[in-house]
């Protein structure tokens, strides 16, 4: 197991180095609202037709890589208009553990991981 190391610090998430990986939380239905982060990672990020194909389920982790990252949708419930749980987000941080730790998405100074 890795030795864990956490570091707060305020950046615009949306314009990290690529040697981040990204995450964010999100209904199952993908649904977006103009403005939201859902939307610009949209616009941005592109290819939700890749994460619709996906077994999208609360308190899972949809995965998709964009060029030399990966970025991460932490599905904390079904649908936009509701609120996140504790144990739905806590399911999906587990989740998103295993994924980077299978796939080695960490350097010799821990995890690079930006979340919002």
């Amino acid at each position: 197991m890795h030795q864990f190391k956490l570091t707060e610090m305020k950046t615009n998430l949306l314009y990290a180095p690529e040697s981040y990986a990204l995450a964010h939380a999100v209904s199952a239905d993908l649904s977006t609202v103009k403005g939201s982060l859902a939307w610009q990672f949209a616009v941005i990020f592109g290819n939700f037709e890749e994460l619709s194909k996906q077994p999208i389920t609360v308190g899972n982790v949809a995965v998709m890589e964009h060029q030399s990252r990966f970025i991460y949708f932490l599905v904390t419930k079904e649908n936009v208009y509701e609120t996140t749980t504790y144990s739905t987000l806590h399911a999906a941080l587990i989740c998103l553990r295993e994924h980077m730790v299978i796939t080695e998405v960490y350097s010799e100074n821990g995890f690079y991981l930006i979340m919002s």
